[in-house]
């Protein structure tokens, strides 16, 4: 992130577009479930490492790949914060992965599709990730190696 989230300036429409792009994620048929949040109900993952303070991440449970591409940057608020995500953010400066993908098992409880993505296991996916590249167990953009 460029600033922390109490830089009023720097994250003053942050939260509309954030409430936003989550209802259309949510309203997508393409999308299972997202992480809610530790304190924030908006669902951002707090820095994990005191090193890291600026940081930010989501999960969120999608049933194909292309369905989260399509929402990632398609035209809807989403879309549109990823092309101007450099008012908030500085390019990835690791050398490590900013995103990765795996297959994760869900069931249906009361009507609702739960699936049993964890922060644990995304972080161990996004380490995996970048130490093989992309495998059947945890992939990319690209998708699952053929």
């Amino acid at each position: 992130m460029k600033a922390p989230f109490d830089d009023a300036e720097v994250w003053r429409h942050w939260p509309e577009l954030s409430r936003r792009a989550n209802a259309q994620a949510e309203g997508n048929l393409g999308f299972v479930d997202r992480y809610r949040g530790e304190d924030d109900p908006l669902g951002y993952i707090a820095p994990r490492w005191p090193m890291e303070p600026l940081i930010m991440g989501n999960l969120s449970a999608w049933v194909d790949l292309s369905s989260l591409f399509d929402y990632t940057f398609g035209s809807g608020t989403h879309g549109g914060m990823m092309k101007h995500r450099g008012k908030w953010f500085h390019p990835w400066p690791y050398n490590r992965p900013s995103f990765v993908a795996w297959r994760a098992h869900a069931d249906i409880i009361g009507g609702k599709v739960v699936c049993d993505f964890d922060l644990d296991t995304a972080m161990l996916m996004q380490a995996e990730l970048g130490r093989t590249g992309p495998t059947s167990q945890c992939f990319d953009w690209m998708g699952e190696p053929q």
